[in-house]
């Protein structure tokens, strides 16, 4: 009878197939996106000290008035966030149904609001849900290497949130902000700053890590110089300065996702063809959806009012640019406050490293 063969260490090496390597989104590096905030500052200061306040009297209220910002920052990380859902059979498996009851809701309660409130009213409660959601995000990603919780926590979130939602709507509804209410909002804006001011530095006296304590930093940052530029009278920057953080750490997250799941070999149906491009599951995703957002921003209403005009000889005010894109952020809002948080299907694909 012969001897059973012992496998020696290459053999069992040989036979047991080998993960690929994981792709792990550094919180380090991805903190550097809050040099947004001295970038603005320093603008400003020029500004003030060389060019005579010509920013300030010529910037536009909002960074959307600007193409090319408006085609990397805003619509963008809206489509590639529906983009992943719907074009991964997984993961419209596993969230059909409240995918159908978020839909329906969303519909009814747009629908609803449009014919019983007056515009500016609904525009005021979709400001609000965009400032929660983008506040949200970052003290969340935050929290992950900084470890907060408590009283303290929970007023810094609620005031940068509160102080957010009353100057966006300020900058946006401005025709009706006048006299007494414009002085109210400002006095508002600045309390709000300042409270968060003051929480981020006990805030921060309360974090061991360091890393945790520089998004403290960040976070506290984007909610009191967003604020406080707005005061100065730089609208402009008070809206880029918050975009520009939460679009990119977005994207980051989005761009880990599919690189891990395409050397997995899960890449979705769309972005598969990609994987044997150089760089295919980093750049794929963002390109593509930045596309789209140019065919939605400009010539979709064009294309979409062409034909409605043959069909019934009337157009429809930004059909797609404002229907499709407005449903598809406030099905990003809805999706995004759980499809990535543990222990979701999302998150077993993104790697983050506190380093």
């Amino acid at each position: 009878m012969t001897a059973p063969t012992r496998l020696g260490p290459s053999t069992a090496t040989a036979s047991t197939p080998t993960a690929p390597p994981r792709s792990v989104l550094s919180l380090a590096r991805l903190w550097w996106i809050y040099a947004i905030i001295p970038a603005s500052l320093l603008a400003v200061a020029v500004d003030r000290t060389v060019l005579g306040g010509h920013l300030a009297e010529t910037l536009p209220r909002s960074p959307d008035s600007f193409l090319l910002l408006a085609l990397v920052f805003g619509t963008p990380h809206i489509v590639a966030s529906n983009l992943i859902l719907f074009t991964t059979p997984e993961y419209l498996r596993f969230y059909r149904r409240r995918l159908v009851v978020i839909s329906l809701t969303l519909l009814v309660a747009v629908v609803t609001a449009g014919l019983l409130l007056p515009r500016d009213v609904v525009f005021a409660l979709i400001a609000g849900w965009t400032v929660t959601h983008v506040v949200k995000q970052q003290i969340g990603i935050g929290n992950i290497s900084a470890r907060l919780s408590g009283p303290w926590f929970r007023l810094w979130a609620v005031c940068g949130i509160a102080s957010g939602i009353v100057f966006y709507n300020a900058i946006f509804l401005s025709h009706r902000l006048t006299g007494p209410w414009a002085g109210a909002v400002r006095g508002t804006v600045a309390v709000l700053t300042a409270v968060v001011a003051l929480v981020t530095l006990v805030l921060v006296t309360r974090v061991e890590r360091p890393l945790g304590r520089r998004w403290v930093w960040g976070n506290g940052g984007v909610m009191v110089f967003a604020g406080l530029l707005f005061l100065a009278g730089y609208p402009f920057f008070a809206i880029l300065i918050p975009r520009f953080v939460h679009d990119l750490t977005a994207f980051a997250f989005y761009v880990n996702h599919d690189v891990n799941r395409s050397r997995a070999g899960l890449s979705s149906w769309l972005l598969r063809p990609f994987d044997r491009l150089p760089l295919g599951a980093v750049l794929a995703l963002p390109l593509i959806a930045i596309g789209i957002s140019a065919l939605l921003e400009r010539p979709a209403d064009a294309w979409f009012n062409a034909v409605l005009r043959g069909l019934t000889g009337h157009e429809i005010s930004r059909p797609v640019s404002l229907g499709i894109v407005g449903f598809l952020g406030l099905l990003h809002y809805a999706f995004e406050s759980f499809t990535w948080k543990d222990p979701s299907p999302y998150r077993r694909h993104v790697g983050i490293g506190l380093s």
